[in-house]
């Protein structure tokens, strides 16, 4: 809450000392003497700049506020050293415009971001708030079950969360998916030659032992055929003499020239073997070689990204598979929150039904005393998913048989005097309501029940306005009135026969009879009387 401000703005020949009180402050005076100056420096206390105070060259303004637990703990987070609730505030302005807070200076931002969400300036923010679906759901909401609110809040931000999850693997699923479409594109390729990437090295060993060979291979194949390996071999041979040489009684041991033969046999056989690849000829080896060395030349690759290549094709189809199965799983864990976050949804409404219910009551009640017409509140549903569920709640005028939403039609005036109306029902959450003559334009009637649903609301929060109203004016708890003296404007706080005075002057100009009426506005206002 403001508790006090002092203004000082030489050029205009302005100084004020105002102390407030809790409840409902009213400012009077004649037109252009500065009453919605004062109301724009309270609002410049709590961070808000101002055409008015921007087109200044000098001016100083100082106040004593009182702020909420919440507001300290942020200033203390901050590095603030705040000891006390009630703190000081000090404005100025010669070349620049300084804020100091307890005579620390604070920069406008961190002023607007922490002090800002304190006040509401009525006529400036009332179209903008109600045009905001937000602000009208936190209207009705306030007879909505928090702890609902909370859970949907949440059901919402892990949907959403999951949502950005399931895309992105729903993104990288389909790349996963194009790449193994390329690698399934290699596999003909590869295909006559996977099986021998591993060996490739020893092939091209072997490939060339191979071509120094053929020579030793023809000459060791032509030895190992004349020794042993068909009829007219020498081991044949051999075989046949020495049966010659026992039918001729010659006794001579052959059996040396068979190990000599066995000996050859062997040593041609290593030969073989060495040189030998069993499972292709030469061509087919070079042919398998070839394929190799074409397919490193196509992809820029050696033989390990050949392998790299083969091995990544079994691999991504893994990771596929894999991916599907998170993301079934994803959409599983979405699904049961939607069924939740609609499960909640409906439950809301069911509240939110029962809230709009009893608004719609008091707005037909009241409504017309204060706009001379009657304001309707309507609930619908729209689909998809929001932090706060699917309801869209609308404050609308009946024009015949039509409606159209309030801030479609209504003057700022008309508009001020709705939010008052809503304010009284569900107190707002800012600690400090500023209202520019709220009762402009309006009868002596409906200017009446205004003072009392002013008077109402200032039971819940601190309400400062300014007024041509003789019946605000006499709902105040306390009352200041400015005056143009030629050289400087004065304002003073008013109280007995200089209020009653006062009002008189709102009245009639000050007539005897008005003075009459006016202590009767005064006291009937102390008594609850809604008429005045």
């Amino acid at each position: 809450m403001l508790k006090a401000i002092t203004l000082d703005i030489p050029s205009l020949g302005f100084h004020g000392d105002l102390e407030f009180s809790k409840g409902l402050n009213v400012i009077t005076g004649e037109s252009g003497t500065g009453k919605s100056l004062i109301l724009e420096a309270i609002s410049h206390v709590f961070g808000r700049k101002t055409q008015r105070f921007s087109k200044l060259d000098r001016y100083t303004i100082s106040a004593i506020v009182d702020l909420p637990d919440d507001v300290i703990s942020k200033l203390t987070g901050m590095g603030y050293d705040i000891d006390s609730p009630e703190v000081s505030v000090f404005i100025s302005k010669k070349e620049r415009t300084i804020y100091r807070l307890n005579g620390i200076l604070m920069t406008w931002a961190s002023v607007s971001s922490i002090l800002g969400p304190l006040i509401s300036l009525v006529s400036v923010d009332e179209r903008q708030s109600l045009k905001k679906e937000s602000f009208r759901l936190q209207l009705i909401d306030r007879f909505v079950d928090k702890k609902l609110l909370s859970e949907i809040a949440l059901v919402y931000n892990k949907y959403e969360k999951l949502q950005e999850v399931i895309a992105a693997s729903e993104v990288n699923f389909s790349l996963l998916t194009e790449r193994l479409e390329r690698l399934k594109l290699l596999e003909n390729e590869f295909k006559e030659v996977a099986d021998y990437l591993d060996r490739y090295e020893d092939m091209l060993k072997l490939a060339d032992k191979l071509k120094q060979a053929e020579n030793i291979l023809e000459k060791a194949y032509k030895i190992k055929n004349i020794l042993k390996n068909n009829e007219d071999s020498v081991w044949n041979l051999m075989v046949s003499v020495e049966s010659l040489l026992s039918a001729l009684s010659i006794d001579i041991d052959v059996d040396c020239v068979y190990d000599i033969i066995s000996e050859i046999t062997d040593s041609v056989e290593n030969i073989i073997a060495e040189y030998e690849y069993p499972e292709m000829s030469l061509d087919e080896l070079e042919h398998i070689i070839w394929k190799i060395q074409r397919l490193m030349r196509k992809y820029d690759t050696d033989i390990e990204g050949l392998k790299q290549m083969v091995t990544q094709i079994e691999e991504v189809d893994v990771t596929l598979r894999q991916k599907r199965a998170e993301i079934d799983k994803l959409r599983e864990e979405a699904k049961q929150l939607e069924d939740k976050y609609i499960s909640l949804s409906k439950i809301i409404t069911s509240r939110r039904k029962e809230a709009v219910d009893t608004i719609k009551q008091y707005l037909v009640q009241y409504s017309r005393d204060v706009l001379g017409g009657i304001v309707d509140i309507h609930l619908a549903q729209k689909d998809g998913f929001f932090p706060y569920g699917n309801d869209i709640v609308e404050f609308v005028f009946k024009v015949g048989k039509k409606t159209v939403p309030v801030y479609d039609i209504a003057s700022s005036g008309e508009l001020s005097r709705i939010l008052l109306l809503l304010y009284t029902l569900v107190p707002p959450k800012q600690e400090v309501m500023v209202f520019d003559e709220i009762d402009a334009g309006t009868s002596g009637n409906v200017a009446s029940k205004i003072a009392w649903f002013l008077k109402r609301l200032a039971e819940n929060v601190q309400v400062i306005t300014s007024t041509h109203s003789q019946f605000v004016a006499a709902a105040a708890d306390m009352h200041f009135s400015v005056k143009d003296l030629g050289v400087r404007k004065e304002v003073k706080m008013l109280e007995g026969d200089h209020r009653i005075k006062e009002i008189a002057r709102l009245i009639d100009g000050g007539s005897k009879g008005a003075y009459d009426v006016a202590l009767e506005l005064i006291n009937s206002y102390k008594r609850g009387d809604m008429n005045g």
